[in-house]
């Protein structure tokens, strides 16, 4: 208890010694030493809060200008938008160390961090520098060393007023991505597991050629595990994320070691109405492709969920191991002269990384039906770029005197009857060849019951009560 006391005791002399005057210029020639870039600092204060051992840090009026690009030539610099110097700022930052949570038990506790107007810019020059690169060769080769961190937690963090974050690369941006936030926060009651909350408009210049979308506004909202007795492990557990007319579900764990891993990762985009997703492409190609009121409507849902089947390393892999599904329920379509109901999709796809030979997909179920024929279809398909396999069964139904009437006007008849098919197939591509027709197997029938026809001028009539074909 008397060491204790003693250490506190030293403490609130020190912190009566730092006063703003001392320990502002104090910061600001550490950070200026450290770190390639000029640092400058309005005010830092520290304080014990009313309730001590909470120790306040304040800041005020930080500003971190980079000294990245100062070697690059004018014509260099001339590709970089002003403000590419200007790394970060904010009006203010508070925050507090719970002091007895550090003695008791060696935890870095920090509480209630509050962010006032935070302004980022990431800008990156053509050679590949960046703004960002503020720390020497030194710094980093340290850093890189083995540490073992203490633990860690952050009871609340968030932001009050944030600016625009810009994303800007001189390869192929002539404009910037601009983030604006309107709120983030981090609460952190259950460390290690932490609620965290984003929401804000994106606006890309790539997005607002490609979509008929000039912002794009977005939000997160989920949990994150950290523990810093295991520091190179993140999971996002339950993470919602929004944009615009979507809805999303994360589940992610990565991996931070030589390399970064994600080890697992799932996605569910929650039912969206088709219309929605087609409102994002330009008017312009909506129309070329007659996806407009009123020649093409509907009210079909879809919906898409997808899940890694082992890790992905980014510097290692360019395609992950997935599988994905689509689904769409029963729905109406209306495109053009054709009205059909009862459209449904079920489809899978399995992607095997940078085998795309061995990337397979499975047709659980596509049906359609307008008022004389029904359709079903399912299969298999593999080995899509050599020579595409298939394993396919089709089911059809029509009722013949519903068939349009540009093809009972060819006819020159009045046809009735119901006519029901189906047909198993399984081959590959190749065997479509000349020579090599004999490899398909092909099996399937044909039954029509209460046949019907008579020509117009009642020269010919046919009558069946039941007739099947089987191959």
């Amino acid at each position: 208890m008397a060491l204790v006391l003693a250490v506190a005791a030293v403490l609130i002399c020190t912190v009566r010694t730092l006063r703003p005057e001392t320990l502002t210029p104090i910061i600001e020639n550490v950070a200026n030493g450290a770190l390639d870039a000029r640092v400058s600092l309005g005010r830092a204060e520290l304080a014990f809060r009313p309730g001590f051992p909470l120790l306040e840090l304040r800041l005020d009026s930080l500003k971190v200008i980079s000294r990245s690009f100062d070697t690059l030539d004018h014509e260099e610099r001339a590709q970089l938008p002003e403000y590419a110097d200007s790394l970060f700022s904010l009006a203010s930052l508070r925050g507090g160390i719970d002091l007895g949570k550090f003695f008791r038990r060696g935890e870095i506790a920090i509480t209630d961090v509050v962010l006032t107007s935070p302004e980022m810019n990431i800008v990156l020059a053509a050679d590949g520098r960046g703004n960002f690169d503020i720390y020497s060769s030194a710094d980093t080769a340290s850093s890189s060393s083995a540490t073992v961190l203490p633990p860690i937690s952050i009871r609340r963090f968030r932001m009050e007023s944030p600016r625009a974050i810009r994303y800007f690369d001189a390869i192929d941006s002539t404009e910037a991505t601009v983030v604006l936030l309107a709120s983030a926060s981090l609460d952190g009651s259950d460390a290690p597991s932490y609620a965290l909350s984003i929401d804000g408009r994106l606006s890309n210049p790539a997005a607002r050629q490609l979509l008929n979308l000039r912002d794009l506004r977005f939000g997160f909202d989920g949990r994150l595990r950290w523990d810093p007795r295991v520091p190179d492990f993140l999971a996002l557990d339950d993470f919602n994320i929004s944009g615009a007319s979507l809805q999303a579900k994360v589940d992610m764990q990565v991996r931070f070691g030589e390399s970064l891993s994600v080890d697992t990762a799932s996605f569910e985009l929650r039912p969206v109405r088709v219309d929605s997703l087609l409102a994002f492409l330009p008017d312009s190609v909506r129309a070329r492709g007659g996806l407009v009121a009123p020649n093409f409507e509907t009210d079909a849902v879809v919906s898409i969920t997808a899940h890694t089947t082992g890790p992905f390393v980014p510097a290692r892999d360019t395609v992950p191991n997935i599988e994905a599904s689509v689904v769409i329920p029963e729905s109406r379509l209306r495109y053009g002269q054709a009205r059909l109901h009862d459209v449904a999709l079920d489809l899978s796809v399995a992607l095997t990384g940078t085998d795309y030979d061995g990337a397979s997909a499975t047709l659980r179920r596509l049906t359609f039906a307008g008022p004389a024929t029904s359709v079903e279809i399912s299969g298999r398909f593999s080995r899509l770029i050599s020579d595409p396999t298939f394993d396919c069964r089709v089911d059809g139904d029509m009722q013949l005197a519903n068939l349009p009437r540009v093809l009972t006007d060819k006819l020159q008849g009045i046809l009735r009857g119901r006519l029901k098919m189906n047909l198993e197939a399984r081959g590959s591509a190749s065997m479509f060849e000349l020579g090599k027709f004999h490899r398909l197997d092909v099996r399937g029938e044909a039954i029509g019951t209460e046949l019907y026809f008579l020509d117009h001028d009642t020269s010919r009539y046919v009558r069946l009560g039941r007739a099947e074909f089987r191959f």
